[in-house]
């Protein structure tokens, strides 16, 4: 990789000191022959400042940050289409990148570097994105209240035996909506969609937020006995050192849920490389970078996910709720079922309001 920034940084100096391929013609577009790199992400972390800055001393690209929600920078790359500001889209889902490849905000990339880094199951097909991060959602179980022998599988959420106990959020999270679409992939529309009729049965009606937080302080209150989350809120409130979140977070469990061949549905945080990209190949050089095994602890650490790098040790964090063996089917099948789990989920009625 470092042969390669040396050229393209050489490259990218001579032309700019010759002033070639510098348009005049939209004032709007970004600078061509700049090195630097410009990304939009939903990130506000302090370690990924100091990737970038350890990025920056190793290449001699400055790295441009542009904060937003994942549905806030969908709007403005699609509003910057033909005209790019952008070179790397940083979202919090694979779901978020897929709506940004429908709307051809993404364009492919490979390079042997990210082959090396990535697994293949955690890339699109057609090279728009790669994932960065991974994780999955389970059950937070409030400690003393539940008999977690009998909660393994997902079938076990369904049973009767959890009537009024089970909070549930907003369907519409990209994590939620992953795991509907993954039963589909796995288990088929029918029995997806009798899995979801039935889990609304034991929801306890009174308790819903759009903040996994909310629904874990809940449990810890006596709300409930479980709670159908992500496994990385519980962990981030624990390693918070905020007693507002490390005092319930402690109250509660968590249990990776598992189908009839102990797979679990997972999901994934990722980036895609802007269409028409200014600064396509920093852009590239830096996925690589933060896909490498050095940079994956630290960038995946932040979120108390799961590296991607397969060379890379997650947080020690991680350690105490254990892993989850992933269901087979690649990322791209999943993403296809986005659009009937959002169907599946309101035919039932899992409605968030």
């Amino acid at each position: 990789m470092l042969h390669r920034i040396f050229i393209a940084v050489a490259a990218a100096a001579l032309i700019s000191a010759c002033g070639g391929n510098q348009s005049n013609s939209s004032p709007a577009a970004a600078p061509q022959n700049v090195n630097k790199v410009r990304v939009y992400t939903h990130r506000n972390y302090t370690v990924d400042q100091q990737l970038f800055t350890q990025f920056t001393a190793r290449t001699g690209v400055q790295v441009e940050v542009v904060k937003d929600t994942d549905e806030a920078i969908l709007d403005r790359l699609k509003a910057e289409s033909g005209q790019a500001q952008a070179d790397v889209y940083i979202a919090s889902n694979a779901y978020y990148l897929e709506q940004a490849r429908l709307a051809d905000v993404l364009q492919p990339f490979s390079t042997q570097v990210m082959s090396d880094n990535v697994p293949s199951r955690y890339r699109d097909n057609n090279g728009n994105w790669t994932a960065l991060g991974r994780n999955a959602v389970g059950l937070a179980v409030a400690i003393g209240k539940a008999d977690i022998s009998k909660l393994n599988y997902y079938s076990d959420l369904a049973s009767p035996a959890w009537r009024n106990q089970l909070l549930l959020g907003n369907p519409n999270r990209p994590s939620t909506l992953g795991l509907v679409a993954g039963l589909i992939a796995t288990e088929g529309e029918a029995a997806a969609a009798k899995w979801v009729s039935d889990v609304l049965k034991n929801r306890l009606p009174d308790v819903t937020s759009d903040s996994e937080y909310d629904l874990i302080k809940a449990l810890a209150e006596g709300k409930g006995t479980l709670a159908l989350v992500q496994a990385n809120t519980v962990l981030q409130m624990k390693a918070s050192g905020n007693p507002e979140f490390t005092a319930p977070a402690e109250k509660v469990g968590f249990i990776f849920l598992k189908n009839k061949d102990d797979k679990s549905v997972f999901y994934v945080t990722g980036a895609g490389l802007v269409r028409d990209a200014p600064h396509r190949d920093f852009a590239v050089m830096l996925l690589e970078f933060l896909t490498g095994e050095e940079q994956q602890q630290p960038f995946t650490g932040a979120t108390l996910d799961f590296p991607i790098n397969p060379m890379s040790l997650p947080n020690d964090f991680l350690y105490e709720i254990g892993g989850f063996f992933e269901i087979k089917p690649h990322l791209n099948t999943l993403t296809t079922h986005y659009g009937t789990a959002a169907n599946v989920m309101k035919q039932a009625g899992w409605t968030f309001q």
